[in-house]
């Protein structure tokens, strides 16, 4: 059973998941896009807008719990990306997302008392 507290905490976690991503940071940084990368920056582009969308569901969902939104803070990692092209960010992007995948599978798990919060956890997770 999870209790509303502990619900909200997995609800922030998952929110700090999804605002905070590689592909987050990467929106505000200055990445160098070749004719060759286009293709993969558009795709890039996609996956952020999807995981803010899913990052404004699960701060309704905190609210709606009456928790205080955390949306956390960048890796420090990340600020080693900046300036790089979008082609050598690949194998970075799919590292961290196969770790953002772990942990959104056990933030599934925690959710087992909240119907409600695991079906959009789940939802996440299926947009990872």
């Amino acid at each position: 059973m999870t209790d509303q507290a502990s619900t909200v905490d997995i609800l922030n976690r998952l929110l700090a998941i999804e605002n905070r991503s590689l592909p987050a940071y990467l929106a505000q940084a200055s990445l160098f896009i070749d004719s060759g990368d286009q293709r993969a920056a558009t795709v890039l582009e996609n996956i952020h807008a999807d995981q803010q969308q899913l990052a404004g569901r699960l701060a309704d969902a905190v609210r709606k719990r009456r928790g205080r939104i955390e949306p956390g803070n960048f890796p420090m990692v990340f600020t080693d990306l900046n300036f790089v092209s979008v082609g050598h960010l690949l194998p970075e992007l799919i590292r961290f997302q196969r770790l953002d995948i772990g942990a959104i599978e056990s933030c599934v798990a925690r959710l087992a008392g909240d119907p409600e919060a695991r079906a959009l956890a789940e939802e996440v997770l299926g947009s990872e």
